[in-house]
C-alpha cells in the first residue's frame, strides 16, 4: 500500500494524519478511479494525452522542457497500467517533473530486467541495484518498493525484502559553503552592483535579486524562477510572499 502525501493549501486549520495522508493501492477493478484522475489532471492542464489508454504522455513545465513519457510495456500489460497511475498520483501530488522522471525511469528499468517481477529474475533486479552508483543504489530500491507496496503482486514481497536491504544507505549531503564566503560573496555583489553600469544592472538583476530572497527564504532555483511579478502581500504586520 503506497501513502501518498497531500499539500496543504490552508493553514490554521484543524488537521488529522487523514487530511495529510492517503493510501493507495492498485486495484484493476477500480481502474475507473485512475481514469477519472486523469481527466482530472488534463482539465487542469497537468498532462497532456488524449485518452488514459495513450501510449505517450507528456507532462508540462511551465519553465523548463516538457516531460514524455511513454508507456509501452505491452508485454506486462498490468504492469503498465499500474505504472500509469502510479504516476498519475505523483503529478496530482505536484511532485517535480524531474522526480517523476527519474522514478518512471527506475522503474521501467526494473520491470524489463526481472521480466515484470517474476521471482525467477529476482538476482538480475539484484544485480542491477549493485551495479549502480551510490545514489541510484539507494534511490532505485526505495522507487521499487513504493512501487510494489502499490502494485501488490504474488511474489513482491520478496522483491521488498531484497530492495529495503538498500533504502537506508547513508545520503552524501553536499557540505554549505563556509561563512567567511558568503560574506565575500555577500560584498562583491552589493560592491559589483553599486558600481556597475545601468546596462550591466539590467542584465545581472536577477542574480541579485536571487540573492537577496534567498538569504532569507531557502528555496530552489525552479521556486524563484517561478515567482510572479506581484508575490508579496502585506497582512497586517507581516509580509507573506507566495511561493510555487
Amino acid at each position: 500500500m503506497l501513502v501518498q502525501r497531500k499539500r496543504i493549501k490552508e493553514f490554521g486549520t484543524s488537521l488529522t494524519v487523514d487530511d495529510v495522508l492517503t493510501e493507495h493501492r492498485f486495484v484493476p477493478e477500480n481502474i475507473e478511479k485512475y481514469k477519472y484522475m486523469f481527466k482530472a489532471c488534463k482539465a487542469k492542464s497537468m498532462l497532456f494525452a488524449k485518452s488514459f489508454e495513450d501510449i505517450k504522455w507528456t507532462i508540462p513545465d511551465p519553465i523548463g522542457i516538457h516531460l514524455h513519457l511513454k508507456f509501452d510495456l505491452e508485454v506486462y500489460q498490468e504492469i503498465n497500467t499500474a505504472l500509469k497511475c502510479f504516476v498519475l498520483l505523483k503529478i496530482e501530488a505536484k511532485l517535480k517533473n524531474e522526480s517523476i522522471k527519474m522514478q518512471y525511469g527506475y522503474l521501467r528499468q526494473a520491470c524489463i530486467v526481472s521480466r515484470g517481477f517474476s521471482p525467477e529474475y529476482l538476482s538480475e533486479l539484484e544485480e542491477l541495484i549493485l551495479d549502480s552508483g551510490y545514489g541510484k543504489k539507494s534511490h532505485l530500491s526505495r522507487v521499487v518498493v513504493d512501487f510494489l507496496q502499490f502494485y501488490q503482486t504474488e511474489h513482491c514481497t520478496k522483491f521488498i525484502e531484497l530492495c529495503s536491504q538498500y533504502t537506508h544507505m547513508k545520503s552524501r549531503v553536499r557540505d554549505l559553503p563556509k561563512y567567511q564566503d558568503i560574506l565575500m560573496f555577500d560584498y562583491l555583489l552589493n560592491d559589483y552592483f553599486e558600481k556597475c553600469s545601468k546596462e550591466a544592472r539590467a542584465m545581472y538583476f536577477p542574480i541579485f535579486l536571487w540573492w537577496r530572497i534567498t538569504t532569507i527564504v531557502p528555496m530552489r532555483i525552479q521556486e524563484f524562477l517561478l515567482l510572479k511579478r506581484y508575490c508579496v502581500e502585506e497582512r497586517r504586520l507581516y509580509l507573506l510572499a507566495h511561493v510555487a
